[in-house]
């Protein structure tokens, strides 16, 4: 778990990063100096810096939160450093695989650094080894010693878990991969109960010890490394034939020779087979309260298992090797790969390999490491749910390999519906999630797939090849090779509701279609999104394709550092949101490139709200009415009864999108007829437990109640039943309620409704709040600041000036940003204060000062603007013409021609896209 102190130190240490840009090159490894100034290039034609990609983006904590994952949140280009060296760690071996994600898990920084293993435990001495009929000895040696380890491995997990008692532990393991895999449909084949609550199941894993679990694997992970060429060796200098079962070191033992052996026990805690085609059926290389290892040394085996095998760990530890072989696999949910607190791992040597498994497969983890390790082969990896890399709460899901071209499809076994009829979720190849809720929830973990070489192809549905969900990570990482990235939504580098994601392929001339949207480094709602192509002709399409985009509060960052390159939408947007804005950042940094829209080669732009593009030079909901539905007329129906409310109330608050649209729809048209009745008992009743979906509802019958159901919601704003009064904040804020405004000062003075009112202010043009939000706009919490300044421009109060002209050299982008939009509200006093910024001859204030003045120009200020066309210094000529786009003065026309071939190429960009107007 992540400990609370060092948070408590967060905003003293963002302000000394805000001072001296702490987006700084780490070790060796990560983003290039001409990536790391491309991008700086990029923010510095719209007035921004490298600071400025670090502005608050965490409004909840919790004790769950992996530490890289608030790296990905607060410092962007350092997490993109982090996670390409963490890749690169993951493709050397799997002891460094499995060494670095536990170093992820404790918290420490991600490192550059080789592998050591734990030295092998002795040799034993054959004579010590007691001879067995049909066994050579030294096949039995290694056998004994490989057990010992096993054993010594399921003693340290039952010292881990013996706070709980056996009722406790099976309840327990039962619950941990229902609550995983948040799906009924998925069933496993050792489960006979119903999940726990979360709250329950939290409470277990907090008296089980993880750490202990996790070090044992590692000890038995390298026991088995040690003995994996003497089992190679023993192929041909002990062989023999047929099958071996007994107990060795106290635990069950199965070992097969070299002919083609069947296998299929399914309490076997150590399983070793010298060759042959082998068929596996049963449970091998899992442990679930204990310890298990499987290795086969070679041939072109058959697997057909079942539920948790095959490299599962279950509060245990699982170990599966296939030295050599061309294997079919066929597993069924937590399998090949798969830590469920507790760790899993699958290695594969060598050999071309047909894998598939349901759910919890190929690198899941949770509470946990789950790893797939193939060096090397031409691979087809299938899977359907949270699988390729899929990591959850504290856990780290990872699938590696180095070496082959490669197959990996996700998807296919649960509908991603209503939203979408036909097409499944993937949840997988680098995603990672949590559990969100409208109160914080539950942080996510880390998902991560890492592809050494070859031509491969990705191929999954939605949410995948680098996606995250609510403060957790997803990344993907292919080092070389011609690629093929297909997908349906919410992919390629796709980061949604506070999380992050990124997507790094280094080499190969590769092709991201998406088909609908939602791709191609999107941040949404306060998410982080980066995607990085080094090198290669690549296209980029989809049907919604925005490659760089911030949205809702978000930061999207594409970068592709050289190649010919193919864009299908335009590049750079950043979307308003809260009051405030989103960055998208976008930097071509060499090639022949072709724009469908928005961009041309060797050009720049700067937009609001707020989004930057640079080519650099290489030297709906459907209304009523379109559903066929009547308008409705409050009070045409009776009140129904409580058993009908709640019934219409379900169908009205489901998610409105596709098969479920005309329930919804027609649900809503119920209560709007009911009217006033049906609104006071929803206020009544269901108002406290609301969430985001169900707030929609209480709006939809509000908007149409008009000032009677208003003034039924707001003085709710000021309940002291705290969940009541968030849910009516946000009501006001979807719906802008005025009649919220008397009750805003209440809810301010209380600290856990203090945000949310802060935020609610504005809309309902609270002006009896003014003080208070000047107050707050020194707040430590950097969102409460920011909605309390953006609430000030709303309102328009000039007792705000002051504090938007101090705040116009804040070291935080979307405070900076929001004092603009708020002098803007008073023109006479913004010119003003505009004009002296202009004069003071500090290149960045000038700067600002000229966006101020964009605001608010008239025709004479705009002659003020022009005349900086001829400034000598480069950002404040980039500012003085994206300020005049479409508005140049005609005596300035010829400077801004001038323009066109200044020696800084940043400026010659900006000018390329400049339109002087008529």
């Amino acid at each position: 778990m992540v400990p609370m102190g060092p948070l408590l130190l967060l905003p003293l240490a963002l302000a000394l990063a805000a001072q001296t840009g702490s987006q700084t090159a780490g070790q060796p490894g990560g983003l290039s100096t001409a990536e790391r100034k491309g991008i700086a290039d990029a923010l510095f034609v719209g007035n921004l810096t490298l600071a400025d990609l670090e502005f608050e983006r965490k409004p909840f904590r919790d004790p769950y939160r992996i530490p890289l994952v608030d790296e990905s949140l607060d410092r962007p280009l350092d997490a993109a450093d982090s996670l390409l060296r963490l890749h690169r760690q993951g493709l050397a071996s799997g002891s460094a695989a499995l060494r670095a994600a536990n170093v992820v898990l404790a918290g420490g920084p991600v490192r550059t650094t080789s592998a050591t293993a734990t030295p092998p435990p002795p040799a034993a001495e054959a004579a010590k080894v007691k001879p067995m009929p049909g066994i050579p000895t030294p096949v039995l040696q290694v056998a004994t010693e490989l057990a010992g380890s096993v054993a010594e491995a399921s003693k340290e997990v039952r010292e881990a878990t013996k706070a709980l008692d056996a009722k406790s532990f099976r309840q327990l393991m039962e619950s941990l991969p229902q609550w995983a895999v948040e799906e009924p449909s998925i069933k496993f084949d050792f489960v006979q109960q119903p999940a726990l609550p979360q709250a329950e199941i939290l409470a277990r894993l907090a008296k089980v010890d993880l750490v202990r679990i996790r070090k044992a694997s590692i000890r038995l992970y390298d026991a088995v490394s040690a003995a994996k060429p003497r089992l190679a060796k023993l192929r041909s200098e002990a062989p023999f034939a047929g099958m071996w079962r007994g107990r060795l070191a106290g635990i069950q033992v199965e070992i097969g020779g070299t002919g083609r052996d069947v296998h299929n026990s399914r309490d076997a805690a150590l399983c070793l087979d010298l060759g042959g085609d082998d068929t596996y059926r049963g449970r091998y290389g899992a442990g679930a309260g204990y310890a298990a290892v499987l290795v086969d040394v070679t041939g072109d085996d058959e697997y057909l298992l079942t539920d948790l095998a095959l490299g599962a760990g279950l509060l245990g530890v699982g170990i599966a090797v296939e030295m050599d072989g061309n294997d079919v696999v066929r597993s069924r949910s937590l399998s090949l790969g798969a830590g469920l607190a507790g760790v899993g791992i699958y290695e594969d040597d060598n050999g071309f390999d047909m894998v598939r498994g349901v759910a919890l497969t190929q690198g899941f983890g949770q509470f946990g490491i789950g790893l797939l390790f193939d060096r090397k082969g031409k691979d087809i990896y299938t899977s359907g749910l949270l699988a390729q890399g899929a990591g959850k709460t504290q856990g780290i899901g990872w699938l590696a390999d180095p070496e082959g071209d490669d197959t990996y499809r996700c998807g296919g076994v649960v509908l991603n519906s209503p939203l979408f009829p036909d097409v499944h979720y993937s949840n997988g190849q680098g995603y990672g999630s949590g559990y969100r809720e409208d109160t914080g929830g539950i942080s996510g973990g880390i998902g991560l797939i890492s592809d050494g070489s070859g031509d491969d192809a990705y191929v999954g549905e939605t949410y995948c090849q680098a996606a995250s969900y609510w403060f957790a990570l997803g990344s993907l990482f292919d080092q070389a090779g011609h690629d093929t990235y297909s997908a349906y939504h919410y992919a390629q580098a796709s980061a949604m509701h506070c999380t992050g994601a990124y997507l790094f392929d280094l080499a190969g001339e590769d092709g991201y279609l998406v088909k609908m949207g939602a791709s191609h480094a999107i941040g949404h709602d306060y998410g982080v999104a980066f995607l990085l192509d080094r090198s290669g002709n690549d296209v980029y399409a989809a049907r919604d394709s925005r490659p760089g985009i911030g949205n809702a509060n978000g930061l999207g960052i594409l970068v592709d550092a050289e190649g010919q390159d193919r864009y299908f939408g335009p590049p750079g947007a950043g979307n308003p949101g809260r009051g405030s804005g989103s960055l998208g950042v976008f930097a071509d940094l060499g090639g022949d490139d072709v724009y469908a829209a928005g961009l041309a080669d060797r050009q720049a732009t700067a937009k609001e709200m707020w989004s930057v593009s640079l080519d650099a030079d290489s030297g709906k909901t459907i209304p009523l009415e379109e559903a066929g539905a009547a308008v409705p007329r409050p009070g045409a129906q009776a009140f129904p009864g409580d058993a009908e409310m709640e019934r219409l109330y379900r169908l009205a608050t489901q998610w409105g999108v596709g098969t479920a649209q005309a329930d919804v729809q027609k649900s809503l048209l119920k209560l709007q007829e009911i009217g006033v009745p049906a609104l006071k008992w929803m206020v009544d009743r269901k108002l406290k437990d609301s969430d985001r979906l169900k707030n929609r509802a209480f709006a939809s019958v509000i908007q149409l109640l008009g000032l009677e159901g208003r003034l039924l919601i707001a003085p709710k704003c000021a309940s002291s039943n705290v969940d009541e009064a968030r849910n009516a904040l946000r009501i006001t804020i979807d719906l802008r309620m005025q009649e919220s405004a008397p009750h805003i000062p209440a809810a301010l003075r209380n600290p856990k409704l203090e945000r949310l009112a802060a935020q609610a202010a504005g809309p309902s043009l609270a002006r009896e709040a003014v003080p208070e939000l000047l107050a707050l706009c020194a707040s430590q919490d950097r969102l409460t600041a920011l909605f309390a300044l953006t609430s000030l421009a709303d309102i328009a109060d000039d007792q705000a000036v002051p504090t938007g002209q101090a705040m116009l050299s804040s070291p935080d982008l979307t405070l900076r940003k929001g004092a603009l939009s708020l002098l803007a509200k008073f023109p006479e006093k913004a010119r003003a204060i505009g004009r002296a910024l202009m004069d003071t001859g500090d290149e960045r204030s000038m700067r600002i000062g000229i966006e101020l003045l964009a605001k608010v120009a008239t025709e004479d200020e705009l002659k003020r603007i022009a005349m900086r066309l001829r400034d000598p210094r480069p950002g404040v000529k980039m500012s003085a013409m994206t300020a005049l786009n479409g508005r140049v003065p005609l005596e300035s026309r010829p400077d801004l021609a001038v323009l066109m071939t200044d020696p800084n190429p940043l400026v010659r960009a900006v000018a390329a896209r400049i339109d002087p107007g008529r």
